[in-house]
């Protein structure tokens, strides 16, 4: 037996859906071990199911946009920081976020905490002490 026909055997017993067994594939042809197959499939699930979940989040937000004051408060932050604000408001977690945007949990949690403390929490809301308290 040939190492494709095996290959082809375990990627074929892995999973029946024909994407997932094209990335599984793709990860074996640029030099990954048949061993890791698994492990990478298991990686592609859970991005799936992450995205398809932001996708349901995405067209909730389409029947119903944020309000004016949302975006008002948007303009107060950096490209990261509205992109995890955002991902939060969806309802996101802090490992989903660090998931989806390929960044460690430590730095997601370091930039809600710089995001916590931008001033526009008191001008906009008054929330200086619920926030710090």
């Amino acid at each position: 037996m040939k190492p494709t026909d095996k290959v082809s055997y375990l990627i074929n017993s892995l999973t029946t859906d024909e994407d997932q067994r094209q990335e599984l594939w793709l990860h074996y042809l640029n030099g990954n071990s048949p061993s890791s197959l698994a492990s990478f499939l298991d990686k592609i699930k859970r991005e799936y199911t992450l995205e398809m979940e932001l996708q349901k989040f995405l067209w909730l937000v389409s029947d119903k946009p944020p309000s004016e004051r949302f975006e008002q408060l948007l303009e107060n932050f950096s490209p990261i920081e509205r992109s995890i604000v955002c991902l939060l408001a969806l309802g996101l977690t802090v490992s989903e976020i660090s998931k989806y945007k390929g960044i460690s949990d430590i730095r997601i949690r370091q930039v809600i905490a710089i995001i916590k403390e931008n001033e526009c929490w008191e001008e906009l809301y008054g929330l200086e002490k619920a926030l710090n308290g």
